[in-house]
């Protein structure tokens, strides 16, 4: 029979930072002061994806204790503590800040190893700019009463010339949350100089040259952001249900400086499979690389919205969603969201 392990701080006389325990110390730091506490029930243990510790340490020295229920005894956790009690895989009541997740109190190598590995990955994409997927974000408003006209000429003569220089849409959406009369569209790109190479090429076409012309005095204002693929989820692998109520929810998180790597990785392994529970529908998940940068931006496919509010009631309810948070919540600056509605003529619907 499992034990259950309680889990308790002391000495807290200076600030906390975060630390993924595979040894890569992710620097987050937090308030001084006395550590929140969070119930965390059993199934938490049993929903979590794979045995990963999330512990405290001190700037200084670590500073957490693993008191034994039963003995009544601590177990210092240093660096160089050997494996204590096994059979951890039941936990009563976690601070916030320490949420252990494995079956004993072994260092979980293994796991560790995969989310930083994935961190590092990440980081080195990051500073080298290694050549991904990028994507092409833009958002257009449109005169007022101008939209079908604006939206025909896109369909019948814009994307086809597009398509014939090389570029490949990812959907194409009109905006029913937000700045309204506007449209926003993706296109998705093996790396930055195959963009680059198509738009000279379109751009040298004199029948673009016509077709903006015929566009131009419809248009108010033009902006565009260029976004990178994460391994989250494989872009564009899905590209909607052809619900008749489908519509995408477009969500833009701003993330603490130099965080955006550890975010990332963190959600694939937290909160993705929980999401992934909850029968949510992702498209894509993308960092910033232009405009404003340390961004997240993903999309998220709902058929309608009484599927949207079901499967997001869901998702909360979930134990796990609780560990997400506590595990990420802390790196999001800023949260914006609008909705998008496929045109009749968007890869997405």
């Amino acid at each position: 029979m499992n034990r259950p392990v309680g889990v308790q701080t002391v000495k807290r006389p200076h600030r906390r930072a975060f630390e993924i325990m595979f040894g890569t110390t992710l620097g987050i730091v937090h308030r001084s002061g006395p550590e929140p506490s969070l119930p965390v029930s059993p199934a938490v243990i049993e929903t979590a994806i794979g045995p990963i510790g999330l512990g405290i340490a001190d700037p200084v020295q670590r500073d957490a204790v693993i008191a034994d229920p039963e003995k009544g005894e601590p177990v210092p956790q240093g660096p160089q503590q050997p494996a204590a009690t096994p059979q951890h895989d039941r936990a009563a009541f976690l601070p916030v800040s320490f949420l252990c997740l494995s079956c004993d109190f072994k260092p979980c190598q293994d796991t560790h190893r995969r989310l930083g590995e994935t961190i590092v990955r990440a980081h080195n994409r990051t500073i080298r700019g290694d050549s991904a997927m990028i994507v092409d974000a833009r958002s257009y408003a449109i005169q007022p009463g101008q939209m079908p006209a604006f939206l025909k000429n896109v369909e019948e003569v814009g994307q086809p010339l597009q398509r014939k220089h090389g570029f490949e849409p990812a959907g194409y959406y009109t905006v029913e949350t937000g700045a309204l009369n506007s449209v926003v569209h993706y296109w998705k790109w093996e790396n930055a100089q195959v963009r680059q190479d198509c738009r000279e090429s379109l751009y040298n076409d004199p029948e673009w040259t016509d077709y903006r012309k015929g566009s131009s005095d419809k248009l108010i204002s033009q902006e565009n952001r260029l976004l990178q693929a994460t391994d989250v989820v494989e872009p564009f692998a899905f590209m909607g249900n052809g619900s008749t109520q489908g519509f995408v929810d477009e969500r833009t998180y701003t993330i603490q400086y130099a965080q955006v790597p550890n975010y990332v990785a963190i959600t694939k392994a937290l909160a993705k499979p929980v999401i992934d529970r909850a029968g949510w529908q992702l498209i894509g998940y993308f960092s910033s690389i232009t405009g404003q940068i340390n961004q997240v931006v993903h999309l998220w496919y709902w058929d309608n919205h009484a599927q949207r509010e079901e499967r997001q009631a869901k998702a909360v309810a979930d134990p796990g969603w609780a560990v997400y948070q506590a595990g990420n919540g802390h790196r999001v600056i800023d949260q914006k969201n609008r909705y998008l509605v496929p045109t009749s003529f968007s890869p997405v619907k």
